[in-house]
């Protein structure tokens, strides 16, 4: 039944879903590869390498380069339809320390697919105003969307901007921005190191 309603048998699944993470924490932490083998279930590091290699596409060891590319396996998520199960190619990189403006928004769901797209849109349509604000006050065009605190009931989505030191201090001061309405768009500050 499982394979019927997927297209993939639950052993593809599992198999999956371990390589996935295990390509996480190797490329988020220092922990050794036979470690990370052993926790996923693999008994050897040679076993471990090969899959890893077949499902990535690249090497255990090569998953802590900066900028590798790395695949992400979803968790099936069970509605009344079912989603998720689809791998997702993805990369992490050191960045500068970056202070966000902007203002946050609570969806439910997962963080892709058609609901994440249906709540995107309404939260886009009702904050117009803010987000004019904030892209003439940054005077960059260039918008950051910052998903944070995924949950299995939701996670936190930021709309921001980077803003130089003297936009960001002077964000409410009616004498700099020419408005006395900034208090009331509920913005707040976010430090992403």
């Amino acid at each position: 039944m499982f394979s019927i309603l997927c297209g993939f048998t639950i052993g593809e699944y599992i198999r999956n879903r371990r390589l996935s993470l295990a390509g996480t924490e190797l490329a988020s932490s220092d922990a050794k590869v036979i470690d990370v083998a052993l926790k996923y279930g693999y008994e050897s590091p040679d076993s471990f390498a090969k899959a890893f290699q077949k499902f990535h596409g690249i090497l255990p060891s090569q998953a802590r380069n900066n900028g590798s590319m790395l695949k992400s396996y979803s968790r099936l998520v069970l509605k009344f339809s079912l989603e998720g199960g689809k791998p997702m190619n993805y990369r992490i990189e050191k960045k500068p320390e970056m202070i966000l403006t902007g203002y946050k928004a609570h969806f439910t769901g997962v963080p892709y697919g058609k609901d994440r797209e249906r709540q995107e849109e309404q939260l886009f349509v009702t904050t117009r105003r803010k987000q004019w604000f904030l892209r003439g006050a940054s005077r960059n065009i260039d918008a950051h969307c910052v998903i944070t605190n995924i949950t299995d009931e939701g996670y936190d989505y930021y709309y921001c901007h980077l803003l130089d030191g003297r936009e960001r201090d002077n964000l409410y001061n009616k004498d700099v921005t020419g408005v006395d309405f900034v208090e009331n768009l509920g913005f707040g500050k976010h430090c992403y190191p």
